[in-house]
């Protein structure tokens, strides 16, 4: 297990336990600034803790198929410009809603830890420096000061400045030891070979580039990346730069056709799917060896909506499945109509047209039935017919009510009467001295 994750881990699990125990309490958030000190002594390194809230998750589309195209970031991440940035990351934040960096101002490292609640920046200071305005701007104040000497607070008497004595202690003092010069009169006492205000002299301040913070070591000017921020060709660029990343400098600048938002996370190249789009073939750890985020979530009928929604193994037979908007739609095939969630054909007497009428339920006597351009059609049987023309009103009227066999006014047919000494007889007029056999 890499270290990141091994304190990604360890820092939920603070989290976890902290926030179920401050819901039981009431506890709410708040700051904590330890100042680690005391009147008669203190460190060459103190702690500053800067609390951010952490974040609430950011759900992921629903695996159901309900399609969001926002980003989102799974617990332990949150969104920053697009990318999913652990919330580990001091130069996101820690687990706060701003992606803004932590404060660094003169600390030696700045590391997440899981605190009251929430995952908060916590500050190394530097030697000579303190938290003491507990504002969460960093270490700002200078400890070799007599107004704060060798602590927050602790102010020299009249006559007395402060020095830095065995142990890199400060303390106040009436007369500079030996090695130690007064700059001006009446000031505190430097040491030249170490002091980066008079680095070699009182009249020679060190002077590092941007992002940098001064050193002086042998009366000799020198510099060293500020906290959260690493030196690639002699500049110190942040520990997020993307196309710097990590003390290789590397480039994570992807190619246009990968979808993906690039970041630099703990050192390590790390790629988030843009919104609408995920990696279904689980290539992106790759980076940008693989294909990227390569399926549009709106519109792939393999992956709609979430990567395990494929639309083309649900639908009814028969039917063509269609991605629109992140849900699964489906058309029936030529031919056939949908009826309730089925494809059936066309010229199904069961299931008729649009409404999908069943034919039979309508059909009159004496009938045979078809389904045309989705509308249920009768027949009369051989030797009947429809002589009153209500065949149409579906069932309304009697249907084929006349036997043309032997109907002497509908004689074969309707509206065609046996004359004079003649009757119907099998559908044909015959005198009345033959016989109907």
């Amino acid at each position: 297990m890499s270290a990141a994750r091994a304190l990604l881990l360890a820092a939920a699990a603070i989290f976890a336990m902290v926030v179920g125990c401050n819901a039981i309490l009431g506890n709410r958030s708040g700051s904590l600034v330890d100042d680690g000190m005391d009147a008669t002594t203190s460190d060459a390194a103190s702690d500053g803790f800067f609390l951010s809230d952490a974040p609430v998750d950011q759900a992921l589309p629903d695996a159901s198929g309900a399609f969001d195209a926002a980003v989102g970031c799974p617990p332990g991440q949150k969104n920053c410009a697009g990318a999913c940035i652990s919330i580990i990351n001091p130069n996101f934040g820690c687990g706060g809603p701003s992606c803004d960096i932590c404060p660094n101002q003169h600390a030696t490292k700045v590391d997440c830890i899981g605190l009251d609640g929430g995952i908060a920046c916590k500050a190394t200071c530097a030697d000579g420096y303190r938290d003491c305005a507990g504002a969460f701007n960093g270490c700002e104040t200078d400890i070799s000061k007599s107004d704060n000497c060798g602590g927050c607070g602790i102010k020299c008497s009249a006559n007395y400045v402060c020095s830095k004595g065995a142990g890199g202690i400060y303390g106040c003092v009436s007369t500079c030891p030996a090695g130690q010069l007064q700059c001006v009169a009446g000031g505190d006492c430097i040491d030249t070979t170490t002091d980066t205000a008079h680095c070699g002299g009182c009249t020679t301040p060190c002077s590092p580039p941007a992002n940098a913070d001064p050193t002086c070591a042998g009366s000799t000017c020198g510099f060293r990346c500020k906290a959260l921020f690493h030196d690639c060709g002699g500049v110190c660029v942040p520990d997020s730069t993307v196309t710097a990343c990590g003390v290789a400098c590397k480039d994570c600048t992807p190619s246009a056709s990968l979808n993906v938002t690039p970041s630099c996370d703990l050192g390590a190249c790390t790629y988030t799917c843009l919104g609408g789009t995920a990696d279904c073939d689980n290539d992106l750890p790759q980076g940008t060896s693989g294909d990227g985020c390569e399926v549009a979530l709106a519109t792939s009928t393999k992956h709609c909506g979430t990567c395990p929604n494929d639309c083309t193994l649900q639908g009814p037979s028969g039917s063509t499945a269609s991605c629109v908007g992140g849900a699964c739609n489906f058309a029936c095939n030529g031919g056939s109509h949908n009826c309730a969630a089925a494809c059936v054909p066309d010229n199904s007497t069961a299931q008729c047209g649009a409404g999908c009428v069943d034919c039979a339920a309508n059909a009159p006597a004496q009938s045979s039935l078809s389904c045309n351009s989705g509308s249920c059609a009768y027949a009369c049987a051989l030797g009947f017919a429809d002589c009153n023309g209500d065949i149409g009103l579906l069932g309304a009227g009697n249907g084929c009510e006349t036997n043309t066999t032997n109907d002497n006014a509908n004689c074969g047919g309707c509206n065609a009467p046996c004359t004079g000494s003649t009757y119907c007889c099998k559908s044909a007029c015959i005198d009345v001295a033959q016989s109907c056999l």
